[in-house]
């Protein structure tokens, strides 16, 4: 399978009735545009769980958890990118396009690699100062 290119992504984004995808997964309340409900992703008895359908996202004051439909649909679900992506594909009649332009799949592989290089510096960087931090903490 090729790559999926962001502006399928968007379009499917740009498709998706945020509070109607939640909603059939939750009791919504309406309070003005928005929209409230207790949240899946924590216990509550009074509603902290938002949706802002102008901006298409949810929060919860609560937990603090929050995102797009993907991001709902992957924690509600427990599912990874790619079955949420087929899970709002199929409530949208829409077939998942896949990129298979040699160019396009490399630069995309090139673009993966230098974000693995800088995860790993970062880590590293991160590994550095905590040793420093710990071995000036017993230095005192």
């Amino acid at each position: 399978m090729g790559r999926i290119p962001q502006s399928f992504i968007d379009e499917l984004i740009a498709r998706a009735d945020i509070a109607e995808i939640i909603g059939s997964r939750l009791q919504l309340k309406k309070q003005g545009r928005e929209y409230k409900a207790c949240c899946p992703f924590h216990n509550e008895k009074t509603p902290s769980f938002n949706i802002n359908t102008e901006g298409q996202y949810f929060k919860c004051f609560g937990c603090g958890k929050g995102g797009d439909v993907f991001t709902f649909i992957m924690l509600h679900d427990r599912c990874e990118f790619p079955e949420a992506l087929k899970i709002l594909a199929d409530r949208a009649g829409i077939r998942i396009e896949t990129e298979t332009d040699p160019r396009a799949i490399e630069q995309h592989r090139k673009e993966t690699d230098w974000k693995s290089y800088l995860y790993k510096l970062n880590d590293a960087a991160r590994k550095f100062y905590r040793e420093q931090l710990l071995g000036d903490a017993g230095k005192g």
